[in-house]
């Protein structure tokens, strides 16, 4: 394609020569607190909460834990917990798999099922009245802190530290509530009321220290950041900027987007969220690529997709569901209503087509849609990234 016609290639962030390193680095100099192994005492019962799709996850653990055990820390007293999902394949992956093999043997696993009302314990009330209510295993503990990935979010304008306390680790109520189809209007900076309450939760449980990946890739990270809750989120913000975010003059005829398989495959979530990047950037009725290796059928909320003759008449399907997350299969009703949306995957035909997507399986095909865009943004790992057109 010709330079000329090229609005934008953006190519992931580089990664650390050598990550090992660059975990311990993080560990060792945290943003505006002190070290891990300084703010533990040998009987303090321990629980890490982590977003099991972190990448370098296992590393970054085997690294706390060489921290914490110098301190006496008994591993039986170390519980590591992860939200609930619907994607068995995320149990797949031992997050412990580096831990010394005595220890991974006493180190609890656990996954807070949000249907259970007996695996939450009331914290306090929030500001605005709500009944706060969070996983035993965090409230019941002398020392709590996260392992996630800081990113965009259209519901929270920033994901990351707190975001990753509440709602997952609370009740089915508090899940339904916090629930919504995102912010197309809002910019990430703009003020958010869910994002302000997953901070103020955080300060109600006395959560202070968190360890962040600011992501490269799905398997790869470009910075590792370790501290304060608030400095952690306040230097990440700048980096996601700078490497993620992506302002244009105009709109593109055609936006292809590739999204890189984690450790865990690659999830309708991460599709969804590169097509809202897509849906901000490409011209109404222009043309969005999708370039991934899916083989996985989508979970029952893009089921609703299917049952109707307009993408759009799903909104109100999708709205009405139960679920939880609803703004996965909004974000892909959202672009399919707005451009035509071609994936390139490992799915059967007619079950993209289901979805109103245009399924693309050859290159040829591939090369001839974009040599007729009269303009073109390419944008890899598009899953971290936020399109937006001044």
């Amino acid at each position: 394609m010709d330079n000329d016609r090229v609005a934008v290639f953006h190519s992931a962030p580089p990664e650390p020569d050598n990550v090992e390193q660059a975990i311990a680095e993080a560990l060792s100099s945290p943003i505006d607190f002190p070290a891990l192994e300084q703010c533990v005492i040998s009987d303090d019962r321990v629980t890490i909460a982590v977003d099991p799709q972190t990448p370098h996850l296992a590393e970054i653990l085997e690294q706390v834990w060489s921290r914490l055990h110098p301190r006496g820390i008994d591993p039986a007293s170390v519980t590591i917990l992860q939200p609930a999902t619907k994607d068995d394949s995320l149990a797949l992956i031992d997050p412990g798999a580096k831990l010394p093999e005595n220890v991974r043997g006493q180190i609890k696993w656990e996954t807070h099922d949000d249907s259970d009302e007996k695996a939450c314990a009331f914290l306090a009330t929030a500001t605005s009245g709500e009944r706060i209510y969070l996983s035993k295993h965090l409230v019941e503990a002398d020392v709590v802190f996260t392992i996630g990935i800081a990113g965009f979010d259209s519901l929270l304008g920033y994901r990351g530290t707190n975001s990753l306390l509440y709602p997952q680790f609370s009740n089915r109520e508090a899940m339904l509530h916090a629930r919504g189809l995102g912010h197309a209007e809002l910019t990430p900076d703009d003020s958010r009321p869910l994002r302000q309450l997953v901070d103020e939760v955080g300060w109600l449980l006395g959560t202070q220290y968190s360890i962040q990946v600011v992501p490269a890739t799905s398997r790869s990270a470009a910075r590792f950041l370790t501290g304060a809750h608030e400095s952690v989120m306040r230097e990440a913000i700048p980096l996601l900027k700078e490497y993620w975010w992506l302002e244009l003059g105009q709109r593109c005829d055609l936006v292809v987007l590739g999204v890189d398989a984690g450790l865990h495959g690659t999830s309708w979530p991460q599709i969804a969220a590169a097509l809202e990047v897509g849906k901000n950037l490409v011209e109404k009725n222009g043309s969005i690529l999708l370039l991934t290796d899916q083989n996985r059928k989508p979970s029952e909320e893009f089921d609703l997709v299917k049952q109707v003759d307009e993408p759009l008449e799903s909104l109100q399907l999708i709205l009405h569901t139960d679920s939880a997350d609803i703004v996965s299969a909004s974000q892909l009703v959202s672009a399919v209503d707005w451009a035509d949306v071609y994936l390139v995957s490992n799915l059967d035909e007619n079950l993209v087509e289901d979805y109103f997507l245009k399924p693309l399986d050859s290159e040829s095909m591939m090369s001839k849609l974009i040599s007729s865009a009269k303009s073109c943004a390419f944008i890899e790992s598009a899953q971290f990234a936020y399109g937006h057109v001044r």
